[in-house]
């Protein structure tokens, strides 16, 4: 990381994408997470599942809301391909 850049890396396109409503929540692993989220950025959950590293980001207008009451057509937005598989 220390040659590429921070770890907002990982994260950047996806909040970017939160941010100008081309995606409904974001699914990253905590790790990746930089410590301060842009404004208009929410933790929206932690996992409970045995691994607890993973944090879902959304856009403010959604706080309160879980994968299962996002509205239809949602778009979930994730870099991982375990996460794509997860979800589909």
């Amino acid at each position: 990381l220390n040659k590429i850049g921070d770890k907002g890396l990982f994260t950047k396109e996806l909040e970017n994408a939160l941010l100008d409503r081309r995606a409904d929540i974001a699914v990253h692993s905590l790790k990746d997470m930089p410590s301060k989220l842009p404004d208009g950025l929410r933790i929206g959950a932690i996992s409970k599942r045995e691994n607890s590293t993973d944090a879902v980001v959304i856009h403010s207008r959604h706080e309160g809301k879980t994968l299962a009451t996002l509205p239809d057509g949602s778009t979930i937005g994730t870099s991982s391909l375990r996460r794509v598989a997860q979800l589909s």
